[in-house]
């Protein structure tokens, strides 16, 4: 997202077409406030729910979510139709309260229910001691990442998470956070019933951040990810 994150003075002069080609959606989050805008020539643009404040978070303006129910939802588009097709979903988030007592994480970007469902879950930690829970990745019947770490000052709680799916590989479903290689799984998934998209939704009214959520109607590469990870921290001008 080439742009100028500082002030917006500079104009938008990419072509969503080529640029994004390789996704169904793209969500910056860079405007002052409603819905959230899709970069992505299929316009996908996230429907808001309640009011989602834009915050100083990642590259520009991140999203913030401070109630419970506070959501974007993406309805279901044919450019999101991942049935028997690779996908990867990639975001920034920071739950501010994952270093906190608490028994699970908060649901940060998810699309659909029951077994046709993934997920992306923030990392939390349980009890005092402490035991940091890493964030996880839920797709179908597998549960990837987490892992518990016993630590006296908690984990981070701020990550990047990418989950990729791949029907036509051995190693089908494969999570990084952090461009680190996280989880993986070899069971065949099925994620497509022309469901909507969510990010937010959190279930909780603690501050949790997201930006630079995006839907891929391919697999990206490790490589790739470790790229867009480290060119998309808060020292770079750029993020691919």
């Amino acid at each position: 997202h080439y742009n100028d994150k500082v002030d917006g003075a500079v104009a938008d002069r990419q072509d969503p077409t080529r640029v994004w080609v390789d996704y169904a959606g793209v969500w910056h989050f860079d405007e002052a406030s409603g819905n959230a805008l899709d970069s992505t020539a299929y316009q996908n643009n996230g429907t808001q729910t309640g009011t989602v404040s834009r915050v100083s978070y990642g590259i520009g303006r991140g999203a913030e979510f401070n109630s419970s129910t506070e959501r974007f939802t993406v309805a279901y588009d044919i450019s999101m139709n991942v049935s028997g097709r690779a996908w990867s979903v990639l975001a920034w988030q920071n739950y501010s309260s994952c270093s906190s007592w608490a028994s699970s994480g908060v649901n940060l970007v998810n699309r659909g229910t029951s077994g046709n469902f993934w997920q992306l879950e923030s990392a939390y930690t349980v009890s005092f001691i402490t035991l940091y829970q890493a964030p996880k990745a839920y797709i179908g019947s597998d549960t990837l990442g987490g892992g518990g770490v016993i630590t006296w000052v908690g984990g981070g709680c701020e990550s990047h998470l990418a989950l990729t799916y791949d029907p036509s590989v051995t190693t089908k479903s494969r999570m990084y956070t952090n461009a680190t290689d996280t989880g993986t799984s070899n069971t065949a998934q099925t994620v497509e019933a022309l469901q909507a998209m969510v990010m937010g939704n959190t279930g909780t009214s603690n501050n949790t951040q997201l930006d630079e959520v995006r839907l891929g109607r391919k697999v990206f590469s490790a490589n790739y990810i470790k790229l867009s990870y480290e060119n998309q921290g808060s020292t770079s001008l750029v993020s691919p």
